[in-house]
């Protein structure tokens, strides 16, 4: 059940918040992002929006409930908190530094929760949503317009939680790690976007770019 909701915030004028509901295709696509298109054209954004993505995982067990082969969906939480020194590769500096998504554990009971005074779901995984929705938000990346960029995200939010949640699966540890666990269209997309971001190319990333222009 790969049933997600993402939110796409703009901020044109007048400021509105744009969501859909939608789940993966028999083609591989989430469609229902690829036709906010046309809702989409003649918005602008800036720094303070964001893009939160809700990624559906009422068919975990529950809290202390996992199994030998299904994580639980506080452990599957917990997992995820593991990559966020990666995930901060593939997102804008401004939300490294926002209130709204700030880089900790908010799961109350966890090991590394930490606790705030402004609102503990302003974190970037936040573990709240799983009592209110039924998902895991991710909350960490810029607002945009557009739709490939969109997509691209969600689907690489719904891969991580349902690796983390498989409990064979090793969590990385590092970004190597993290793309060699991603299908090739998917780890290409992060290379492409660190290096948009950040300018920074690796060993693999310089090798995977090269296969990339080599096969064009």
């Amino acid at each position: 059940r790969d049933i997600g909701v993402t939110g796409v915030q703009t901020c044109a004028l007048p400021i509105f918040e744009l969501r859909r509901l939608t789940w993966i295709g028999r083609n591989g696509r989430l469609n229902g992002i690829l036709s906010l298109k046309p809702l989409l054209e003649n918005t602008s954004i800036n720094q303070k929006c964001g893009l939160h993505v809700h990624v559906d995982v009422r068919h975990l067990p529950a809290a202390g409930c996992g199994t030998a082969t299904q994580c639980d969906v506080a452990e599957t939480y917990d997992r995820l908190c593991m990559l966020y020194p990666m995930i901060k590769k593939l997102v804008p500096k401004s939300r490294l530094r926002s209130s709204y998504c700030k880089w900790r554990n908010n799961r109350r009971g966890s090991e590394s929760f930490r606790s705030t005074n402004d609102g503990n779901r302003y974190a970037a995984l936040n573990y709240e949503s799983v009592s209110e929705h039924g998902t895991i938000e991710w909350r960490m990346q810029g607002g945009s317009t557009n739709v490939v960029k969109i997509e691209s995200w969600a689907l690489l939010c719904q891969y991580l939680t349902r690796w983390a949640s498989v409990r064979d699966n090793s969590m990385p540890r590092n970004w190597d790690q993290l793309l060699a666990i991603l299908p090739q269209w998917l780890a290409s997309w992060c290379i492409l976007r660190r290096e948009r971001l950040y300018g920074e190319l690796g060993p693999v990333d310089e090798r995977v770019s090269s296969a990339i222009s080599q096969n064009e």
